[in-house]
């Protein structure tokens, strides 16, 4: 009784013990049977008998929409369909996270190897401004330029740069 809803509850409530037994006489059940009844068995057959009633009608509503109850088998098979795709979509899941993964990695690599080309050229810059440094000294060394302040700079040429200038201005 407690699963039929509230309104047929209260119409079922406002029948009268004999009209309850006359309906379940009228749906096939031996007076005998019913007369031996209390009325709260009756209530409970009746509304047995209606939530079956309701059923049947919903099913026969839907087959004349064209939907059909699916046998176990169907069930089955569709059960069965709904895990095969969750598990392919488990392995897609799976797949991308891989792919994703990989991704990642390499663009790490891209990362350091362009940080390491980086430091390369940088290595490379300094490398030559250390030799272009060392040519100018050995250059200096070479033609006898001195260089310390406040003192006559010469060179071989007899060039006079500095204070000590013999040259007019």
């Amino acid at each position: 009784m407690d699963k039929l809803p509230p309104e047929f509850q209260q119409a079922l409530a406002k029948n009268s013990t004999e009209s309850l037994r006359k309906k379940l006489v009228n749906l096939g059940f031996s007076a005998e049977e019913v007369e031996g009844i209390d009325r709260k068995a009756l209530l409970d057959r009746h509304a047995e008998l209606q939530l079956a009633a309701t059923k049947e009608e919903g099913a026969a509503a839907l087959e004349q929409r064209g939907y059909r109850p699916l046998s176990e088998v169907e069930v089955q098979l569709e059960r069965e369909r709904i895990q095969l795709e969750r598990q392919r979509l488990d392995q897609e899941m799976q797949q991308n996270q891989v792919r994703n993964e990989l991704e990642r990695m390499r663009l790490e690599q891209e990362k350091d190897l362009k940080q390491q080309e980086m430091e390369l050229q940088r290595l490379k810059m300094e490398d030559d401004r250390i030799r272009e440094q060392r040519k100018l000294e050995l250059q200096v060394r070479e033609e006898g330029i001195g260089c310390r302040s406040g003192q006559v700079l010469w060179r071989r040429h007899k060039t006079y740069f500095g204070q000590n200038d013999p040259r007019p201005f």
